[in-house]
């Protein structure tokens, strides 16, 4: 299948999803199609995962426990730094708006079940 017809029928499906209210059930791929197109749901992943890290894990940029949730140890101290940013009310942009959004597409999993209130 073309990958241009993939996206727009991702796209559709999130569009008809969100008409239906709360009792919706988010799918991976529609939450690797808003990373991908979606700043503002970029940042809010960032920060949803920053919020499943531990206390230590938040101050320590860094991820010491193996619990299956929030940023593994590579990605931990960059996106706990863009989370902090964020989190001060500003935007990413440039290079590290690329970077956070070839990053954050390995959490997909995670926000998906965030996002259907799993964890």
């Amino acid at each position: 299948e073309d990958i241009d017809i993939k996206i727009v029928k991702v796209y559709n499906r999130t569009i008809n999803n969100n008409k239906t209210g709360n009792n919706m059930k988010w799918t991976k791929e529609q939450i690797v199609y808003k990373l991908q197109n979606d700043q503002k749901w970029l940042e809010r992943g960032i920060i949803a995962i920053y919020e499943k890290q531990t206390r230590e894990e938040k101050v320590e940029q860094d991820s010491n426990r193996k619990n299956g949730v929030g940023f593994n140890k590579p990605d931990s101290h960059k996106l706990s730094y863009y989370a902090q940013w964020i989190q001060s009310g500003k935007h990413l942009n440039g290079k590290h708006l690329e970077n956070a959004r070839k990053k954050m597409l390995k959490y997909a999993g995670q926000l998906t079940d965030i996002a259907n209130n799993k964890i």
